[in-house]
């Protein structure tokens, strides 16, 4: 700890206790005066498979915590406005549209969890070989990517904010995707969706109907329906409460208090009957299927009939 308290200009008994204190809580291995990285920070080294180090940074960014603040200490709770909003006075989609680089920062950290969450998708969820796919709220398209390299005759589309496509599209061209898959910007939450959506065969919804409220997540979930072709599959991804072990589910209970701090007022995670409740609300009137995968995540699919 001695050359890495010089080289980074810090104190150095302090930095040593602390490392020390990594090693107890498993964060660092020690072999004589060596340190070195375990299974758990790991996570947090950059440009490595699975890391988590951008969610992380953006979790910890200080502008989060005066949301944490809110819902501690009671503002959020007595009114049900959230954290963000309390501290803020604007949601946390309209702060981050005034500042590209903390939007930036949440595209990166939305990445990151991409190739756990795609991996886990692929092995337990079957897309159509040739068909399209949609991903709504794709962000730079991580997840597409996966699904295109596993599919090599289907094609795709990633809808999001109008302010992401200009990442999605280099991403994608970086990728090699470019003749088989396109940006498109737009707002989920306004009606006549753009009609390149009508000819997706599959639509994929991968953490987003958590960052809404009920009324905005059927609002959601109708538009797509609007626009989507007959026989074309609805497809959540998301934390579905009450079908995991005790220890996925007490994740989830931490996730659903970030969404109280973070999101929008109303925005949760939720139980397969909410979730039927969502989809009957916003026309879907097809049998509503839950596909629990090897990790945390589920999916939730119906088929959207017009």
């Amino acid at each position: 700890c001695a050359v890495t308290a010089a080289k980074l200009e810090l104190h150095e008994p302090f930095l040593c206790r602390l490392m020390d204190a990594g090693t107890t809580l498993g964060l660092l291995s020690k072999t004589g005066d060596k340190y070195g990285t375990t299974a758990v920070s790991a996570l947090l080294v950059r440009n490595v498979e699975g890391s988590l180090k951008s969610f992380i940074e953006m979790i910890n960014n200080p502008y989060f915590q005066p949301a944490w603040d809110a819902l501690a200490t009671g503002n959020a709770l007595r009114t049900g406005v959230s954290g963000f909003e309390s501290a803020y006075g604007e949601t946390h989609w309209h702060y981050m549209a005034a500042r590209p680089e903390l939007e930036a920062e949440f595209n990166r950290a939305m990445t990151s969890f991409t190739a756990a969450a795609a991996s886990s998708i692929l092995s337990s969820y079957p897309f159509p070989p040739h068909g399209r796919i949609c991903d709504v709220g794709g962000s730079e398209g991580g997840t597409l990517k996966l699904l295109l390299h596993h599919y090599p005759n289907a094609s795709g589309v990633v809808f999001d904010r109008p302010t992401v496509i200009p990442e999605t599209a280099a991403f994608l061209a970086l990728a090699g995707l470019s003749n088989r898959a396109e940006g498109i910007g737009g707002d989920f939450l306004t009606p006549d969706l753009p009609s390149e959506l009508s000819s997706c065969d599959v639509f994929l919804l991968k953490h987003i109907i958590h960052d809404w409220d009920d009324s905005s997540s059927i609002t959601i979930l109708k538009n797509i329906k609007d626009i989507a072709k007959p026989g074309a599959r609805l497809a959540v991804v998301e934390h579905v409460l009450g079908v995991s072990g005790v220890g996925m589910e007490r994740a989830k209970t931490m996730l659903d208090m970030q969404m109280m701090a973070a999101m929008k007022g109303g925005a949760k995670e939720r139980a397969v009957h909410e979730f039927e409740a969502l989809f009957a609300a916003a026309g879907i009137s097809a049998p509503v299927n839950v596909v629990m995968m090897r990790d945390i995540l589920s999916v939730v699919e119906a088929v959207l009939v017009s």
